[in-house]
């Protein structure tokens, strides 16, 4: 099983929030989950990760080098989450584009992280 939850930070309800895509507890091979969002002046991905064994959190910021400039909030990502084993989680983000308006650039940034 996973022993940590995995969350992306996002700007939700006027405020800061983290949103669960993987929860403690979840079978790792077959834990995965996808999200979409607009970029919101920024080109990082945060997450943060609470390990629920060792009560700690921590943090990991996806940088998105090389990617296309377009007005603010115009960047459309998916965000998915898979696992390699139980201690480490693999972190793809996809450019969408922005239907007619931004093709999609076709660039794939991933990371690992561990758990």
């Amino acid at each position: 099983m996973v022993r940590s939850t995995i969350s992306i930070r996002m700007f939700k309800d006027n405020r800061v929030a983290d949103y669960p895509l993987i929860r403690a507890g979840e079978r790792w091979k077959t834990a995965k989950a996808t999200t979409v969002g607009i970029l919101d002046d920024t080109d990082e991905v945060y997450f943060t990760i609470f390990n629920a064994v060792r009560k700690d959190t921590k943090y990991s910021i996806m940088n998105l080098k090389n990617l296309h400039r377009r007005e603010n909030k115009t960047t459309r990502v998916a965000v998915k989450v898979t696992f390699l084993d139980r201690d480490t989680a693999v972190c793809t983000v996809t450019d969408l584009g922005f239907g007619q308006f931004f093709p999609s650039s076709y660039r794939v940034w991933e990371k690992i992280i561990t758990l």
